[in-house]
């Protein structure tokens, strides 16, 4: 099994003394995925299912508008997927500064239903990124190793998506 396997790795280096050690990033992203499925409260569970999305993108994407755009990547392209995703980013960005999430500026009518399908929605995107991650593609192994073998993989826009395959679409409700 691929978690198994990284596990391994990451504690190995970890025990040796590697700072960070290998699989990293993976390890937090799957930790914060994990603590969010954990979670009733939809607030902390799109904390970590962005966290966790973020993991899943090079160091670099940091901030609103270059989480968007590299989330954007494997989605269906379109103005509601980056919006969807600023707003995810925004959620995110409430919960970790202690504030109430009315103050994002959301879509939509009621905010609470906002809120919610992006929680939904970041969780859906999650589950599709670790059901490839972990089940489709031998590369992600070598191409998630540390910060640096992520940033290479994600310097041509072409190269991520066809490595990730079809686009994912964002459930709507």
């Amino acid at each position: 099994m691929r978690l198994e396997r990284i596990n391994g790795i990451h504690e190995s280096d970890h025990k040796a003394g590697a700072k960070p050690p290998t699989f990293w990033r993976v390890i937090s992203g799957v930790t914060s995925f994990l603590d969010a499925c954990r979670s009733y409260r939809y607030e902390t569970r799109i904390h970590q299912y962005v966290r966790a999305i973020e993991s899943f993108l090079p160091p670099s994407a940091f901030g609103q508008r270059l989480f968007a755009k590299k989330a954007a990547l494997l989605c269906e392209q379109g103005e509601r997927t980056t919006d969807a995703l600023k707003e995810m980013y925004r959620l995110r960005n409430k919960a970790e500064h202690h504030e109430y999430f009315e103050e994002a500026k959301l879509s939509g009518g009621i905010p609470e239903d906002v809120a919610r399908l992006r929680a939904l929605q970041a969780e859906a995107l999650c589950i599709e990124l670790y059901r490839r991650f972990f089940t489709k593609s031998v590369r992600f192994l070598d191409l998630y190793r540390d910060s640096e073998t992520i940033e290479g993989f994600w310097s041509t826009d072409s190269g991520v998506q066809s490595e990730w395959g079809s686009p994912f679409g964002f459930p709507e409700l």
